[in-house]
């Protein structure tokens, strides 16, 4: 670990952007045929909030 960084970096962990983070989010949600409001349920978060992700 560095001293610039508190979170341990690894090369075989690729690291997501926001936006690739929500679209791999999406595309499970959807692989799953889950609504957002029943993400949102599973994890203790509002439909709006899931929205956001």
């Amino acid at each position: 670990m560095t001293a610039s960084s508190s979170f341990p970096t690894s090369a075989a962990q690729p690291r997501l952007t926001a936006a690739q983070l929500g679209q791999l989010l999406r595309a499970a949600r959807k692989q799953r045929s889950l609504t957002q409001a029943e993400v949102g349920a599973r994890l203790g978060l509002s439909q709006n909030r899931v929205s956001r992700l």
